[in-house]
């Protein structure tokens, strides 16, 4: 259990890392679902980082007023990821049912305002009303750390089931509904794109968006459905009795290790809860890691990082690198392809003989006789290079359009709750 506790810890950190990369174009590109989805994932992924390195072999209540903060980020991830994947599909939705792809600064601010709505007002609404069912203050597992408490009354399931099952399900209709437009305004949709630039990547991107938010949504359902039959056949749902009734002996800190939690039938919900956003956030980053906005900002990257240290890059033909060497001549480095040698057949003419070669690569130079101006030298084509170069990037300019109305969006991560002799528990899905 520790090995695997401590590896979730080193891959959580990673992936944590990886989803904030695509960050900064996002937000020039003012893709609110798409930020939002980083926010919550990358919020959730330190947060479970930060659970498993304390308590890690542990469950002494190190610091209650973290586990306070702890527990209601994790009742808000549960219902933020899935609506950032409700803004992503609705976006999606809109893009195919209109005519144009250009939007009025209005339009656009109008559309952050609902994607802020839904992505960020919701879930914060989510995590008040969970407090009306939260039987005792939370529950510390063994490596798990805080998770928040939820009394299975029925109450709580028109408050926290209703929504967790709600959302996912408007989202898969806005997603059908997004590849139905698709399909049936494919030429006018590609037509519509052609005034635009980079309409090959913008079409990529959209169904990239689709992807990532229907994927997120597709496994993080199942889970939230799991522990709905779980708390509704396992275990007996209480009638709502009173407030004083359900926040009876509300200080209270339930601590169990490992070896107890895991001897639970559906310890597996449990601990998938974070194993599934390390998924999302990976899935996340293989969508817009690699893609061709993502390759022209780390060449930029790059290319400042080089420039940092005095590396420069000489733009032309080709990539040259420039060395600063302090007050020296500076040192070039040829980095473009194999150099070509070309070499004429020998012509006779006058009892004299005249020859050359000639180097078609980047940095070359055609040798001369010292008393003769040489011959025209050939035209080689050079192939193709099958990598990018950094020098194709060198203006901002030529970078690869970044949309600027295209959000994205994760799924619910669903948290557990302990059971205890005075009131059932209710995971967070």
């Amino acid at each position: 259990m520790a090995n695997l506790n401590q590896a979730y810890a080193a891959v959580s950190f990673i992936t944590l890392i990886l989803v904030l990369i695509p960050l900064p174009w996002h937000l020039e590109a003012w893709n609110t679902g798409t930020v939002l989805y980083i926010f919550w994932t990358a919020i959730s992924l330190l947060n479970y980082f930060i659970n498993a390195v304390v308590w890690n072999n542990n469950t002494e209540n190190w610091a209650p007023a973290w586990c306070d903060i702890s527990t209601k980020f994790m009742v808000g991830v549960a219902l933020a990821i899935p609506c950032c994947s409700l803004c992503i599909n609705r976006r999606m939705y809109h893009i195919a049912s209109i005519r144009t792809v250009r939007k009025s600064r209005q339009e656009k601010i109008r559309s952050i305002i609902a994607d802020c709505c839904i992505g960020l007002l919701a879930p914060a609404i989510f995590m008040a009303l969970h407090h009306v069912v939260q039987g005792h203050r939370f529950d510390i597992l063994e490596d798990l750390g805080c998770v928040p408490s939820t009394y299975n009354v029925t109450v709580a399931h028109a408050l926290i089931t209703a929504p967790l099952l709600g959302v996912p399900l408007v989202t898969i209709i806005y997603a059908v509904l997004s590849i139905v437009a698709f399909k049936k305004r494919d030429a006018e949709f590609k037509e519509v794109l052609a005034s635009s630039s980079g309409s090959q990547k913008n079409m990529s991107r959209y169904f990239r968006l689709i992807a990532l938010a229907s994927v997120s949504v597709v496994v993080g359902f199942p889970l939230t459905l799991a522990a709905t039959l779980v708390n509704v056949t396992k275990s007996p749902v209480q009638p709502w009795i009173s407030w004083e009734e359900t926040h009876y002996d509300f200080w209270r800190v339930a601590q169990a290790p490992a070896t107890v939690w895991k001897s639970s039938p559906n310890w597996g919900l449990v601990e998938s809860n974070r194993w599934y956003v390390v998924i999302s956030g990976l899935t996340f980053f293989a969508f817009f890691g690699f893609a061709d906005e993502a390759i022209s900002n780390y060449t930029l990257w790059a290319k400042r990082a080089l420039e940092l240290i005095g590396v420069k890059w000489r733009p032309g033909c080709g990539n040259v690198l420039t060395v600063n060497t302090f007050g020296n001549s500076p040192l070039h480095f040829n980095t473009g392809t194999l150099p070509i040698y070309v070499q004429k057949e020998v012509i006779k003419r006058r009892d004299s003989i005249s020859s050359f070669a000639t180097f078609t690569s980047v940095g070359s130079f055609v040798e001369k006789a010292p008393t003769r101006t040489a011959p025209t030298p050939l035209k080689q084509a050079q192939p193709p290079s099958p990598t990018i170069t950094v020098s194709d990037y060198d203006s901002p300019d030529s970078q690869p359009p970044i949309s600027s109305f295209l959000d994205l969006s994760v799924t619910p991560t669903p948290e557990s709750r302990l059971q205890s002799p005075e009131s059932a528990v209710f995971p967070i899905v």
